[in-house]
């Protein structure tokens, strides 16, 4: 499915002679992510910036034409993609294991702070309150609080940490790739 994804967007971004400039790179990679967030969901809606697909095509640009070929598109697609792996792991790991906990731990400190003050959250007379009580538990709002914020914070500082991550392994890979018979040598 992969390999069929990355020649539908290589075919879509390639010019009539089948090279891929700099632009059309990104381009693809965009088609990549996109399709990919179909099955893949919110790990893959975060693709690599422009600067690092820029650094990848100077780096695999062997011959140093302008363009790549099909099968440096495809190294290039690995590289930018393998990260969307680690991003999925993360992003339900944080969901299942990191929100409960969270929620857990912040509803039992607002209980104790609650007794301590004598304050009585559960009864509450604000009209509001009591009908954001009748759609969700005290549990429930809070989880889903914690699960936003965890989201909006904590979810974009792992992922530009995969991404720093695996573009230094992808750069490394492409630098230790022998040269191809026929690139330039200067």
């Amino acid at each position: 499915m992969f390999q069929t994804l990355t020649r539908k967007a290589y075919r879509l971004t390639a010019d009539k002679d089948g090279r891929v400039g700099r632009t059309e790179l990104y381009a693809g990679i965009l088609v990549v992510h996109l399709n990919l967030a179909k099955y893949a969901g919110a790990a893959a809606c975060y693709p690599p910036t422009r600067a690092t697909v820029e650094e990848l095509f100077v780096a695999v640009d062997d011959d140093k034409s302008g363009y790549i070929d099909e099968e440096e598109f495809k190294q290039i697609v690995v590289i930018c993609c393998v990260d969307v792996t680690s991003r999925i792991v993360t992003y339900y790991s944080i969901l299942i294991l990191l929100v409960p906990y969270v929620t857990e731990a912040l509803l039992t400190g607002f209980c104790t702070l609650d007794h301590s003050l004598g304050w009585d959250i559960q009864k509450s007379h604000a009209p509001a309150l009591q009908w954001v009580e009748s759609i969700l538990s005290w549990n429930e709002i809070a989880e889903k609080a914690v699960g936003f914020i965890l989201f909006i914070l904590v979810i974009p500082i792992f992922f530009d940490y995969i991404d720093r991550s695996s573009k230094a392994v992808g750069m490394k890979t492409i630098s230790e790739k022998p040269p191809s018979p026929d690139s330039k040598t200067e």
